[in-house]
């Protein structure tokens, strides 16, 4: 009988210590001899990573740590690289993954794949956030303290446009739903491909960008919409947001300039995430006033 696959799980971090805590501690009873966690420490403060050394886990994560803000795409392929899992998980250190995570993903990977898992949001504040954590409950009650405070998240991957893209025969679009909050790869596939492309700085395409990759070498992109993790959602410069949204969708276009199809559908992408940014933005401070 073949052995269990070992996993590695990346995280790459900035300066939210808050949710970090949270999301390792619904990783604690999931982690066996057969799992490793991998947290990139992409400029953090000291303060961040002092009080990361304090927090009290069930098993001892790998820390790599660059003292410069890298960006996600170089933190995340630093944490490919440390990793010794042939099947890498990337998780945000703001999602918070259910129970059985760990095991869908391995499961997943019966056949060669890429595995998309689904986003739903939680809106609490930092104290209700601090309470969960002391309180312990993450792990004793996941069903009345994380998931009774979800709402779908109006982008997730079950949103129609994406059951859409996913019942199309042999679609060849389907990187553009590759978001690298809820995602595995096998580390030989995404070695193959080239890993990230650090050229990509700041929020949003770098992992889409990727993911075309994976699709057009031939690996099959699925989705299981029972493999979802909560999004602790927080505060961003929406504004900011879409400079960089621009920025990193131009350099995309001009990677991919000769091919003129693949120009049109990222101009597209490039106007429906800016209206995303704006939508989330709004949505998010009625929330907050409601």
């Amino acid at each position: 009988m073949e052995s269990i696959k070992k996993v590695s799980i990346i995280i790459n971090t900035k300066d939210k210590l808050s949710r970090l805590r949270l999301v390792l501690k619904a990783l604690e009873c999931q982690v066996d001899c057969n799992t490793e966690v991998i947290i990139v420490f992409d400029g953090c403060s000291r303060e961040t990573l002092d009080g990361f050394d304090a927090v009290e886990l069930s098993f001892t994560p790998i820390k790599v740590i660059s003292t410069k803000n890298i960006g996600s795409a170089a933190a995340r392929n630093r944490g490919v690289m440390q990793a010794t899992g042939k099947i890498l998980i990337f998780l945000d250190d703001d999602r918070i993954p259910v129970p059985d995570f760990v095991s869908l993903h391995v499961a997943a990977h019966a056949q060669k794949c890429a595995v998309l898992g689904e986003r739903m949001d939680m809106y609490i504040s930092e104290e209700e956030i601090e309470q969960l954590y002391e309180s312990g409950a993450i792990l004793e009650d996941f069903h009345g303290t994380v998931i009774h405070n979800a709402y779908k998240a109006f982008d997730s991957n079950d949103t129609f446009f994406r059951r859409l893209m996913f019942r199309i025969p042999r679609n060849p679009l389907l990187w553009l739903m590759f978001y690298t909050g809820n995602v595995s790869v096998e580390k030989e596939d995404i070695l193959k491909v080239g890993m990230f492309d650090e050229n990509f700085f700041g929020w949003a395409v770098e992992d889409m960008e990727l993911g075309y990759r994976i699709q057009r070498e031939g690996i099959k992109i699925t989705k299981n919409a029972a493999l979802k993790n909560y999004h602790i959602t927080h505060g961003y410069d929406p504004q900011k947001r879409k400079m960089e949204i621009r920025r990193n969708v131009q350099y995309f276009i001009n990677k991919y300039r000769k091919n003129l199809f693949m120009k049109a559908i990222l101009h597209i992408l490039k106007i429906m995430i800016v209206l995303r940014v704006s939508r989330r933005s709004k949505m998010k401070a009625s929330l907050n006033t409601g």
